[in-house]
């Protein structure tokens, strides 16, 4: 069985906490002498096999238990579920799970700055929002500006942690 489960998350991100199949007894209990092979797949809603199943696909147990510490999915996938199979035992499969794509929004999408002589000082200030509904690991240090002297450019406030940036 999937003694932990997956979790939903997001595109490349390790699956966190760690996907973890125990071996069980005709008892139910934990088979804690199983040391062999356990190898994930990831399978699609439908149940067909899918692409985008990244890391260690394939673990030998301890005590019992295959911990798959790295797996990360390349893909969106909406229902997919983790495969597990192991010799002489049945393959299982995880509960459903969601992986998505971060979804991050700037405002203004754009900017012009007009036309400015060569030199000239730019009096203005003006304010651009970056929304990150919580699903990316996003930091405001991630972000840059662009331009012949993108250094003129700094952040002052990153309006959520206090600290200046520029």
């Amino acid at each position: 069985e999937f003694s932990q489960q997956p979790s939903s998350g997001q595109v490349g991100a390790l699956l966190a906490p760690a996907p973890q199949v125990s071996a069980h007894d005709a008892s139910g209990s934990v088979l804690t002498s199983f040391t062999g092979p356990v190898s994930v797949a990831l399978v699609s809603s439908s149940g067909s096999p899918a692409a985008g199943l990244n890391g260690t696909l394939t673990v030998s147990a301890v005590a019992g238990v295959a911990t798959f510490s790295d797996l990360s999915i390349a893909t969106p996938c909406i229902g997919c579920r983790l495969r597990a199979t192991a010799d002489a035992m049945p393959a299982i499969s995880s509960a459903p799970f969601t992986v998505g794509t971060p979804s991050i929004s700037f405002t203004p999408t754009s900017f012009d700055f007009g036309t400015r002589m060569v030199g000239s000082t730019w009096g203005g200030v003006f304010f651009f929002t970056v929304t990150n509904d919580g699903s990316s690991a996003t930091t405001p240090d991630q972000f840059g500006f662009t331009g012949l002297n993108p250094g003129d450019f700094s952040i002052d406030d990153d309006g959520c942690l206090g600290v200046s940036l520029a």
